[in-house]
């Protein structure tokens, strides 16, 4: 990854070099973008450490899940007393220890889009006080790095702030009831920034020659002010409705899918119902499966009438049909001699058998009801029918 340090927005760019583990000035963009093709001529994401004066700090009096229950509109307004310009595009950033952090996006935008123009890709986006956490000791003593362009204090690895003047910063804090009473410096320190310190009579200071350094993991960073630019283009609505436009599609295939099965299933147990009330009809023919039953029916009733009766005699047994159905009427045989049609039935009562009976005399259908037998499954009869 490169990592590039704009220290102050008229000052020139820095680029970190892992081999000389120096920074190394750019004029402008054009010149990061010939250093960049040099160096890494594949990789062209890169973090950018902005200058700290931009972004905002407060720690307010509240528990990190008061904080969340806030939102990101609720910790917005939390910044309405100390920010110049609009809350409405502040993106706030929470640390550990509850500070919190917040950058306009007009300004990180004009950053990556800069970046962009020299074909850089930036992904992580952080205040550049964090590169002074190379300089934080064991103890944890708080840094100070000064040169001509820039101020910076880090007091602990997540805290930290742009000064125009130490004393004053010093005073701040401690009004804060953040107290320093040690200090790292480091860099260029000027002569009067010295004299500050040394009235400072509660402070100690100690010179450093360790340099300011890129951090470990810039894009995973809780203050990566980059991470809402990696964010789907789409809105979120946008999002909901394609998901719901998937699932009814998905559950209309599902649907369609139930109903030929169960289309299929139903035509599989109507066929076998067929082949058994033939096989008891005629016992002692062979069901022919690729023949459908009217075709059967008719050829059996016409080679045993010798004429065209056949078709009546269909007629009249589609409409005896329903009726069996409507009374659980089971027709166990079939036959038909001198213009007479005889059913074998098979009913679960005597009362079942002469409802029907009397359905198909009212049908102008005249019916016989012959002698009752009682069976195992019901009552049997037979049931002679003369057609017209």
């Amino acid at each position: 990854m490169i990592h590039i340090w704009l220290s102050n927005p008229h000052a020139p760019l820095r680029i970190w070099q892992d081999t000389s583990q120096s920074w190394q000035i750019a004029e402008n963009w054009q010149e990061v973008a010939t250093l960049v093709n040099l160096q890494n001529p594949k990789d062209k994401s890169a973090c950018l450490y902005f200058p700290s004066m931009y972004v905002l700090h407060t720690k307010p009096a509240l528990a990190p899940n008061q904080l969340k229950a806030l939102g990101d509109s609720g910790r917005r307004y939390l910044f309405e007393d100390i920010s110049i310009a609009s809350i409405d595009d502040l993106q706030v950033k929470q640390t550990e220890q509850n500070h919190l952090y917040a950058l306009h996006r007009s300004d990180g935008d004009t950053w990556v889009q800069s970046a962009s123009l020299a074909g850089v890709s930036v992904v992580a986006l952080l205040p550049d006080f964090l590169l002074l956490n190379a300089l934080l000791a064991d103890d944890h003593t708080p840094s100070f790095y000064q040169d001509k362009t820039t101020q910076l204090l880090l007091i602990d690895n997540s805290f930290g702030t742009a000064v125009t003047d130490i004393g004053l910063t010093y005073h701040e804090l401690k009004q804060q009831d953040t107290t320093i009473d040690k200090l790292n410096l480091t860099g260029q320190i000027g002569e009067k920034t010295l004299q500050t310190l040394d009235l400072l009579t509660d402070l100690t200071y100690e010179s450093q020659k360790t340099l300011p350094k890129p951090i470990a993991n810039p894009t995973r960073h809780a203050l990566n002010f980059a991470i809402i630019k990696q964010q789907s283009k789409f809105p979120p609505y946008l999002k909901v409705i394609s998901a719901v436009a998937i699932f009814a599609i998905v559950l209309s295939f599902v649907i369609d899918g139930l109903r030929i099965y169960h289309y299929q299933k139903a035509t599989l147990q109507t066929k076998e119902q067929i082949k058994l009330q033939y096989s008891q009809w005629f016992p002692n023919e062979t069901f022919n499966n690729r023949l459908n039953i009217e075709r059967l029916l008719s050829g059996k009733l016409i080679n045993q009438t010798g004429d065209t009766t056949g078709s009546n005699v269909l007629t009249v047994m589609t409409s005896i049909q329903p009726v069996l159905q409507q009374h659980q009427i089971t027709a166990k045989q079939l036959n038909f001699q001198n213009n007479q049609l005889q059913l074998q039935l098979i009913a679960q009562n005597n009362d079942s058998l002469n409802q029907a009976i009397n359905a198909l005399n009212t049908q102008g259908i005249q019916a016989k009801l012959g002698t009752i037998t009682p069976s195992e499954q019901g009552a049997l009869a037979v049931v002679e029918i003369t057609l017209a």
